[in-house]
């Protein structure tokens, strides 16, 4: 296919810490706070990006994150049927509605930053351990009404004068905390009083002194020890150790702690004693987890090392190991990496481990450390999301804009500065473009990040959007002037904008109810589309996308359905969803049939034909797949391009690694039989193939798969097997010829990649009647990272 790629490097991502992790009660979502005040959601089993919460405090550092159900259910699914809990060490807790994703409501915590928050046992409050030494309750549910959500501070309780760092919920009513002076304390919340404290072993450092002869050392507060050899005396002095986790096991009345010595410290609740003692790591103990079993759990360090302990019941399977607690294995991160957060699936044995290198790993079964074959799958929060995309173009792909946090970066992209490489085929070239920085548009930090932006398809007008406002501007190319324009709006959630036409403007929010605005960007009118638009649609929708020229747009839920929109006509067509669950993240429409792509997150697609309202057969399926040696699993699909002229059709896909074309042959479409033939062709080469390889007897003890076939089992002579293997290819060559004169069509899908390069955050083309312009954006992975590996992206 004749195409010229244009690489354009303009866009550098911000660099931060996984600060803390927490799956939802059900399992199917995780929240990541990242270390510039933002608040990830994925989806656990698709690994794609649903939703960001930002907080409006400016220094704002989550360090714990709690998930509440509104019903009060076993088991609640849907991520609208949550609420989000963020406190953290900017010492404010903020509750967050992910129905509509907006802010419920938020509270100080009286007593400076939190540094750890427990949900309790009933799930009608949560506690805080502050830095102010108290322990603070806050209630989740109205007192007048208990089915109405509202976080009130509820009480203090005074534990201690220094620093309380970690805390965990123990049976009954209450709860246990780590303070930075090497304490633990037990603390029963029903009479507001602390019940017993528990004392953990402190670090020795150790000093040297000469030795006089009047030194009297008798009264010294550290101990002392004498070497008669130098004639010096070694002082040891105790410094507190800090404890950072704490976890209760409820199978053994047990209480885990972990502490800044390495210790892995196992305390007996009922005698209020130290039960076990590991010296398992070199620095920080970070987290503390339990197993679904109750018979192991998970420590995690900053070293990089995770630990796994078990407790041998009996010694009947092992006679070598006595009855109690061993250490089972060590595991680290990739490259040795460090960890900063870890998490537990509440129900399936999979832990998410996180640090400085922007990636969470999912990892199953990690308690069988010889088990190299149970890869993690990976969650890059690196790479800018497909839902708010950090790049935008115009439509003749002149202008671009760069999105970050807080500004907004437009260049300009002319190829009269371009590099043209030329590639062995001539059909194929790639350009290396030389953009230019024209402007800087700057917003406040009022209101939380940049959420979204668009650019009108002349670059007149640019749109900017946050949490509730957005900002449009005018650019004068030619005078390099920019002026803002006003947009009433107010009172509204945004989630995201496209650019209908040069002057209208598209905006999905949430004002007492789910809406779509078609705004003016000339004169700042708003106007409502479709009134009754919750009949259909129920969610947010978080990302618009252009199908093609004259076509109906892409809209995609937070539920992971998508729709296509003509707001010409108004109506609005609900896509199907796939079976298997996952989640549909691209559409593209070929722009002279009635032919949309539909593509999911586990690289499955299918073809829905407008004009019939259903999905269309092509080469006798309805549902397609890449194959896995073309995708790497931890890609994600962010955007797919239909480029069609009069001789080819190709299906262009954006990963985050690689840039692929699907070869599609529009005749194929609402075929019957095609599969058929494909598979009588594929058995008569699994003949051949078969009799090439086995020309001789096999003796022995016979395999499974080994089934006594004549073609396996038989010898032949050179002469005969020289004549049957021609009969065989005369056959299949017959066969073949009949084919060919009932249908002269290409029974192959072919994909190919075009270019393949570590982290490609978006891609667009220019569809011309010749060949195809493509753009693509690649970012520079982490240093040290997983994606430095030459197996990646492979």
């Amino acid at each position: 296919m004749p195409h010229r790629l244009s690489l354009i490097k303009i866009f550098e991502p911000t660099k931060f810490t996984v600060d803390a992790l927490s799956f939802s009660p059900c399992g199917c979502y995780i929240a990541a706070a990242c270390q510039h005040r933002v608040v990830e959601i994925y989806d656990v089993e698709n690994r794609v990006h649903i939703a960001s919460l930002c907080e409006s405090e400016k220094d704002a550092r989550v360090r714990c994150i709690i998930w509440v159900p509104k019903v009060d259910k076993a088991f609640v699914q849907g991520i609208q049927k949550y609420r989000l809990l963020t406190v953290g060490l900017h010492g404010v807790i903020t509750d967050w509605d992910l129905f509509n994703l907006s802010v419920l409501g938020s509270s100080s915590s009286y007593g400076g930053a939190i540094f750890s928050a427990v949900l309790s046992n009933c799930k009608n409050r949560i506690v805080v351990s502050c830095d102010d030494g108290c322990f603070r309750s806050f209630t989740l549910w109205s007192s007048l009404d208990p089915e109405i959500p509202e976080l009130a501070f509820e009480k203090a309780s005074r534990c201690h004068s220094n620093s309380l760092l970690s805390i965990c919920s123990l049976p009954g009513d209450s709860f246990a905390t780590g303070t930075s002076d090497s304490l633990i304390f037990i603390h029963d919340m029903k009479h507001d009083q602390v019940s017993y404290k528990l004392r953990v072993p402190c670090g020795k450092t150790q000093g040297v002194k000469t030795r006089h002869e009047h030194d009297d050392h008798t009264e010294h507060e550290c101990s002392c020890t004498v070497d008669g050899e130098h004639g010096t005396v070694v002082d040891y002095e105790f410094q507190p150790c800090q404890v950072w986790s704490l976890a209760y096991m409820n199978k053994h009345n047990l209480l885990i702690s972990g502490d800044s010595l390495g210790n892995v410290i196992l305390w007996d609740i009922n005698t209020r004693t130290m039960f076990k003692l590991f010296t398992q790591h070199a620095s920080d103990v970070v987290f503390c987890g339990i197993e679904l079993d109750g018979n192991s759990f998970i420590s995690a360090g900053v070293d990089g090392k995770i630990s796994f302990f078990l407790y041998n019941e009996n010694n009947i399977e092992n006679e070598q190991r006595s009855v109690g607690w061993y250490l089972s294995g060590v595991k680290y991160r990739h490259r040795g990496g460090d960890i900063s957060c870890m998490a537990m699936h509440p129900k399936e044995e999979i832990v998410a481990i996180s640090g400085g290198d922007m990636v969470i790993s999912l990892s199953k079964e990690l308690k069988e450390p010889s088990n190299k074959n149970l890869k993690p799958k990976l969650i890059l929060l690196g790479v800018p999301s497909w839902i708010t995309s950090s790049v935008v173009m115009n439509d003749s792909k002149t202008l671009a804009i760069c999105k970050y946090s807080q500004h907004a970066e437009l260049w300009s992209l002319y190829q009269s500065h371009a590099k043209v490489n030329q590639s062995k085929d001539d059909s194929n070239t790639e350009i290396d473009l030389m953009p230019q920085k024209v402007a800087l548009l700057k917003l406040s930090d009022v209101d939380g990040h940049i959420k979204n932006a668009a650019i009108s398809p002349n670059g007149e007008y640019i749109a900017l959007t946050k949490q509730q406002s957005i900002f449009v501007y005018k650019f004068d190319i030619n005078k390099l002037e920019i002026s803002p324009q006003k947009i009433n709006i107010s009172d509204m959630v945004i989630y995201c904008i496209l650019f209908l036409s040069n002057e209208q403007l598209i905006c999905s929010c949430y004002s007492s109810k789910f809406q779509l605005l078609k705004i003016d960007v000339v004169t700042g009118d708003v106007a409502v589309l479709f009134e009754d638009i919750n009949i259909c649609i129920d969610v947010p929708i978080l990302k618009f996308q252009n199908c093609a020229i004259n076509k109906p747009m892409a809209a995609f839920g937070m539920d992971g359905s998508a729709y296509l929109v003509n707001v010409n006509r108004p109506n609005i067509i609900k896509l199907p969803n796939f079976d298997n669950g996952s989640r549909i993240v691209a559409v593209a429409a070929h722009r002279d049939t009635m032919f949309v792509a539909v593509f999911s997150s586990w690289y499955k697609y299918y073809f829905y034909n407008l004009q019939e309202g259903k999905i269309a057969l092509y080469n006798g399926e309805l549902l397609h797949s890449i194959p896995n040696k073309i995708i790497n699993k931890n890609a994600q699909i962010y955007n797919v391009v239909w480029f069609s002229n009069k001789e080819i059709t190709r299906l262009l896909v954006q990963t985050t690694n690689c840039v692929l074309s699907i070869k599609i042959n529009m005749d194929l479409f609402n075929v019957q039989e095609q599969q058929l033939i494909i598979e009588k062709s594929q058995s008569i080469q699994h003949i051949l193939t078969s009799a090439n390889q086995r020309k001789y007897v096999y003796i022995g003890p016979r395999r499974h798969d080994c089934i006594p076939t004549l073609s396996k089992c038989l010898y032949q002579p050179p002469v005969l097997y020289k004549r049957s293997r021609e009969e065989l290819e005369r056959i299949c060559n017959s066969i073949k010829s009949v084919e060919n004169r009932n249908r002269s069509i290409d029974l192959v899908k072919e994909f190919a990649i075009i270019k393949k390069k570590k982290f490609l955050i978006h891609f667009e083309s220019y569809q011309s009647r010749e060949d195809a312009e493509m753009y693509a954006f690649p970012i520079s992975p982490p240093k040290d990272s997983i994606f430095h590996r030459k197996r990646y992206g492979k």
